[in-house]
Protein backbone atom coordinates (compact mmCIF):
# COMPACT_ATOMS: atom_id res chain seq x y z
CA UNK A 1 0.00 0.00 0.00
CA UNK A 2 1.31 3.43 -0.92
CA UNK A 3 2.27 5.53 2.09
CA UNK A 4 0.07 8.52 2.89
CA UNK A 5 0.80 11.63 4.93
CA UNK A 6 -1.33 14.40 6.41
CA UNK A 7 -1.53 17.75 4.63
CA UNK A 8 0.84 20.22 6.33
CA UNK A 9 -1.78 22.98 6.53
CA UNK A 10 -2.68 23.57 10.19
CA UNK A 11 -6.41 22.78 10.10
CA UNK A 12 -6.59 20.55 7.04
CA UNK A 13 -7.17 16.87 7.80
CA UNK A 14 -6.80 15.41 4.31
CA UNK A 15 -4.33 12.60 3.71
CA UNK A 16 -2.38 12.42 0.46
CA UNK A 17 0.14 10.11 -1.17
CA UNK A 18 3.68 10.77 0.06
CA UNK A 19 4.94 11.38 -3.49
CA UNK A 20 2.17 13.93 -4.13
CA UNK A 21 3.07 15.66 -0.89
CA UNK A 22 6.69 15.95 -2.01
CA UNK A 23 5.60 17.44 -5.33
CA UNK A 24 3.20 19.89 -3.68
CA UNK A 25 5.31 21.12 -0.79
CA UNK A 26 3.50 18.94 1.72
CA UNK A 27 0.04 20.29 0.85
CA UNK A 28 -2.99 18.42 -0.47
CA UNK A 29 -4.17 19.44 -3.95
CA UNK A 30 -6.78 21.91 -2.66
CA UNK A 31 -4.44 23.62 -0.17
CA UNK A 32 -1.65 23.64 -2.74
CA UNK A 33 -3.81 25.62 -5.16
CA UNK A 34 -4.84 28.02 -2.39
CA UNK A 35 -1.20 28.45 -1.42
CA UNK A 36 -0.25 29.30 -5.01
CA UNK A 37 -3.04 31.89 -5.10
CA UNK A 38 -2.04 33.68 -1.91
CA UNK A 39 1.73 33.34 -2.35
CA UNK A 40 2.06 36.71 -4.17
CA UNK A 41 0.31 38.35 -1.24
CA UNK A 42 2.88 36.97 1.20
CA UNK A 43 5.80 38.95 -0.17
CA UNK A 44 5.30 41.44 2.65
CA UNK A 45 5.92 40.49 6.25
CA UNK A 46 3.13 38.43 7.78
CA UNK A 47 1.00 39.83 10.66
CA UNK A 48 2.39 37.10 12.90
CA UNK A 49 5.98 38.19 12.32
CA UNK A 50 5.07 41.86 12.68
CA UNK A 51 3.43 41.27 16.08
CA UNK A 52 6.42 39.25 17.29
CA UNK A 53 8.05 42.58 18.08
CA UNK A 54 5.12 43.60 20.28
CA UNK A 55 5.30 42.62 23.98
CA UNK A 56 2.60 40.12 24.91
CA UNK A 57 1.26 42.51 27.55
CA UNK A 58 0.33 44.99 24.81
CA UNK A 59 -1.61 42.52 22.67
CA UNK A 60 -5.37 42.09 22.55
CA UNK A 61 -6.81 38.66 23.38
CA UNK A 62 -7.35 37.96 19.69
CA UNK A 63 -3.76 38.92 18.88
CA UNK A 64 -2.54 36.69 21.69
CA UNK A 65 -4.46 33.76 20.24
CA UNK A 66 -3.02 34.44 16.79
CA UNK A 67 0.47 34.72 18.23
CA UNK A 68 0.13 31.53 20.26
CA UNK A 69 -1.21 29.58 17.28
CA UNK A 70 1.65 30.87 15.13
CA UNK A 71 4.24 30.18 17.81
CA UNK A 72 2.99 26.61 18.19
CA UNK A 73 3.16 26.19 14.41
CA UNK A 74 6.74 27.53 14.19
CA UNK A 75 7.91 25.96 17.46
CA UNK A 76 8.73 29.34 19.02
CA UNK A 77 8.90 28.25 22.67
CA UNK A 78 10.24 31.59 23.91
CA UNK A 79 7.18 33.39 22.56
CA UNK A 80 4.90 30.69 23.94
CA UNK A 81 6.46 31.18 27.39
CA UNK A 82 5.94 34.93 27.15
CA UNK A 83 2.30 34.60 26.09
CA UNK A 84 1.51 32.13 28.87
CA UNK A 85 3.33 34.06 31.60
CA UNK A 86 0.69 36.79 31.88
CA UNK A 87 -3.10 36.79 31.87
CA UNK A 88 -4.24 33.67 30.02
CA UNK A 89 -7.97 34.35 29.83
CA UNK A 90 -7.55 34.44 26.05
CA UNK A 91 -7.18 30.64 26.15
CA UNK A 92 -10.88 30.34 26.97
CA UNK A 93 -11.55 30.55 23.24
CA UNK A 94 -10.26 27.67 21.09
CA UNK A 95 -7.78 28.42 18.28
CA UNK A 96 -10.43 27.28 15.79
CA UNK A 97 -13.63 25.30 15.57
CA UNK A 98 -11.61 22.19 14.74
CA UNK A 99 -9.07 21.76 17.57
CA UNK A 100 -8.26 22.75 21.14
CA UNK A 101 -5.03 24.38 22.30
CA UNK A 102 -3.65 21.10 23.63
CA UNK A 103 -4.78 19.38 20.45
CA UNK A 104 -2.96 21.89 18.25
CA UNK A 105 0.21 21.59 20.35
CA UNK A 106 0.13 17.80 20.12
CA UNK A 107 -0.56 17.90 16.36
CA UNK A 108 2.48 20.15 15.87
CA UNK A 109 4.80 17.89 17.91
CA UNK A 110 5.32 20.44 20.66
CA UNK A 111 7.69 19.47 23.46
CA UNK A 112 6.23 18.20 26.75
CA UNK A 113 7.29 21.49 28.35
CA UNK A 114 4.76 23.36 26.18
CA UNK A 115 2.04 20.81 26.94
CA UNK A 116 2.68 21.23 30.67
CA UNK A 117 2.45 25.01 30.39
CA UNK A 118 -0.90 24.78 28.61
CA UNK A 119 -2.14 22.35 31.23
CA UNK A 120 -1.03 24.68 34.03
CA UNK A 121 -2.92 27.51 32.33
CA UNK A 122 -6.18 25.59 32.55
CA UNK A 123 -6.37 23.70 29.25
CA UNK A 124 -8.54 20.63 29.87
CA UNK A 125 -7.19 17.34 28.44
CA UNK A 126 -10.77 16.16 27.94
CA UNK A 127 -12.19 19.20 26.17
CA UNK A 128 -13.20 18.87 22.55
CA UNK A 129 -15.00 21.07 20.05
CA UNK A 130 -18.23 20.67 18.12
CA UNK A 131 -16.28 19.68 15.03
CA UNK A 132 -17.18 16.25 13.58
CA UNK A 133 -13.48 15.36 13.37
CA UNK A 134 -11.37 14.10 16.27
CA UNK A 135 -10.56 17.14 18.40
CA UNK A 136 -9.86 15.99 21.96
CA UNK A 137 -6.15 15.87 22.83
CA UNK A 138 -6.09 12.08 23.23
CA UNK A 139 -7.85 11.63 19.89
CA UNK A 140 -5.30 13.92 18.22
CA UNK A 141 -2.38 12.09 19.83
CA UNK A 142 -3.67 8.71 18.65
CA UNK A 143 -4.60 10.04 15.20
CA UNK A 144 -1.08 11.40 14.69
CA UNK A 145 0.71 8.35 16.20
CA UNK A 146 2.10 10.43 19.08
CA UNK A 147 2.43 7.67 21.63
CA UNK A 148 4.57 9.95 23.82
CA UNK A 149 1.79 12.53 23.99
CA UNK A 150 -0.86 9.88 24.63
CA UNK A 151 1.20 8.57 27.55
CA UNK A 152 1.69 12.12 28.84
CA UNK A 153 -2.09 12.66 28.80
CA UNK A 154 -2.58 9.83 31.29
CA UNK A 155 -1.35 11.89 34.25
CA UNK A 156 -3.79 14.82 33.84
CA UNK A 157 -6.63 12.33 33.48
CA UNK A 158 -7.45 12.05 29.79
CA UNK A 159 -10.63 9.99 29.44
CA UNK A 160 -10.57 7.47 26.54
CA UNK A 161 -14.34 7.04 26.88
CA UNK A 162 -14.78 10.51 25.39
CA UNK A 163 -14.60 10.87 21.63
CA UNK A 164 -13.26 8.11 19.40
CA UNK A 165 -9.60 7.41 20.23
CA UNK A 166 -10.05 3.66 19.61
CA UNK A 167 -11.37 4.34 16.11
CA UNK A 168 -8.34 6.56 15.50
CA UNK A 169 -6.02 3.84 16.78
CA UNK A 170 -7.21 1.27 14.25
CA UNK A 171 -7.22 3.59 11.23
CA UNK A 172 -6.53 1.66 8.03
CA UNK A 173 -3.85 4.25 7.17
CA UNK A 174 -1.65 3.07 10.04
CA UNK A 175 0.73 0.09 9.86
CA UNK A 176 -0.57 -2.94 11.76
CA UNK A 177 2.15 -2.70 14.43
CA UNK A 178 1.33 0.97 15.10
CA UNK A 179 -2.39 0.13 15.30
CA UNK A 180 -1.69 -2.60 17.85
CA UNK A 181 0.53 -0.42 20.07
CA UNK A 182 -1.92 2.48 20.02
CA UNK A 183 -4.87 0.20 20.74
CA UNK A 184 -3.06 -1.36 23.70
CA UNK A 185 -2.23 2.10 25.04
CA UNK A 186 -5.79 3.39 24.71
CA UNK A 187 -7.19 0.28 26.38
CA UNK A 188 -4.69 0.60 29.20
CA UNK A 189 -5.66 4.23 29.73
CA UNK A 190 -9.30 3.12 29.85
CA UNK A 191 -8.51 0.43 32.41
CA UNK A 192 -6.41 2.84 34.46
CA UNK A 193 -9.14 5.48 34.44
CA UNK A 194 -11.50 2.85 35.88
CA UNK A 195 -8.89 1.90 38.52
CA UNK A 196 -8.90 -1.67 37.19
CA UNK A 197 -5.13 -2.07 36.89
CA UNK A 198 -2.11 -0.47 38.46
CA UNK A 199 0.52 -1.53 35.96
CA UNK A 200 0.17 -1.70 32.18
CA UNK A 201 3.35 -3.62 31.47
CA UNK A 202 1.50 -6.95 31.13
CA UNK A 203 -0.39 -5.60 28.14
CA UNK A 204 2.86 -5.21 26.28
CA UNK A 205 4.35 -8.61 27.09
Amino acid sequence: MAKTVKCRRLFCFRFILEQSAMDQGGFCAKCYQQQKTIAPLQATESPYKTLLRTPASQLTDRQKRDQLAGSIWFGNENRIDELLSGNTDFLNKAPSSAETWLGVAIARNCHEKVLNRLLQCGCDPNTGTKSPVNTRPLEVAVRDDRIDAAEWLIKPGADPNLGRPIISAISFRKPAEVQLNLLKLVLWIALRSNASVANHSKLFD
